[in-house]
């Protein structure tokens, strides 16, 4: 859980158009990964002013620039050398909750302002976050997964393509979008990654290029943890999409989907 102190709501330094600003916020772990009652207090610092080059920053140790859902180039150079792309949703509603504090009206963004009366600094608690089926209401991107505490994920099915394919191996590229569990509205995408598959038929295995090992890292179908099954989930996807059957034959669970 996490709660936004108003009151702390500062001006460093600037007004609503170049400004640096600042809050208080407080988290708390409950329920089943409960770590005590004890609220912890964090600082989140934001600013779009001649020092961030007009772009709007958050500060997280150094300062790091929101990306910009609609910037396609930078996405798809970030997805080429990182495999992946974080919007921050979790500090850019802080930012603009700080900022209608502060200033009295909504940030332009351009984004739905809906967003910020659905998704609140409280994260919603017992109940399951009522993901959509399909993300947007596009059947192009189908939901492969959703998890209590890790959110939902949705794959993008046209963007399957085969990377290499011989008679005993072949590597298939898939793009999947990733919603934190408490932004459950499909206004905006939390996070893309590209993931990337290699399917052993010989040896019957499936491999995911690991990022942060920068190696081929192989995927038990019978794998329990929540990032292995999820990671399961998407190349058995991505290997149906591609071939029109499943990898693996003993994957029951995706099979009746």
């Amino acid at each position: 859980f996490e709660y936004l102190d108003l009151d702390s709501c500062t001006v460093i330094s600037g007004d609503e158009d170049e400004f640096e600003i600042s809050a208080r916020y407080y988290s708390r772990y409950e329920g089943r990964r409960a770590a005590g009652p004890e609220a912890k207090e964090h600082t989140c610092r934001f600013r779009k002013n001649e020092a961030s080059g007009y772009k709007l920053q958050f500060c997280n140790g150094g300062w790091t620039t929101f990306i910009d859902p609609h910037d396609k180039d930078t996405i798809e150079k970030m997805l080429d050398e990182k495999g992946s792309v974080s919007f921050g949703l979790s500090r850019y509603y802080k930012f603009k909750r700080v900022y209608q504090q502060i200033f009295g009206e909504p940030y332009e963004d351009g984004w739905d302002d809906k967003a910020l009366e659905r998704t609140v600094m409280v994260f919603p608690s017992e109940e399951e976050p009522e993901h959509h089926r399909y993300l947007l209401d596009d059947e192009n991107y189908p939901g492969i997964w959703s998890h209590y505490w890790e959110g939902a994920w949705y794959t993008d099915n046209s963007s399957v393509y085969v990377e290499m394919e011989d008679s005993s191996q072949c590597i298939l590229r898939i793009l999947a979008f990733h919603m934190p569990r408490f932004h459950s509205n499909d206004t905006m995408i939390g996070n893309i990654y590209s993931y990337r598959f290699l399917y052993d038929k010989e040896e019957g295995k499936m491999y995911a290029w690991w990022w942060p090992s920068q190696e081929w890292t192989y995927f038990s179908p019978y794998a329990n943890g929540t990032i292995d099954r999820r990671v399961n989930y998407i190349g058995w996807r991505a290997y149906d999409l591609a071939y029109g059957n499943h990898f693996y034959k003993l994957a029951a669970e995706y099979n009746k989907r």
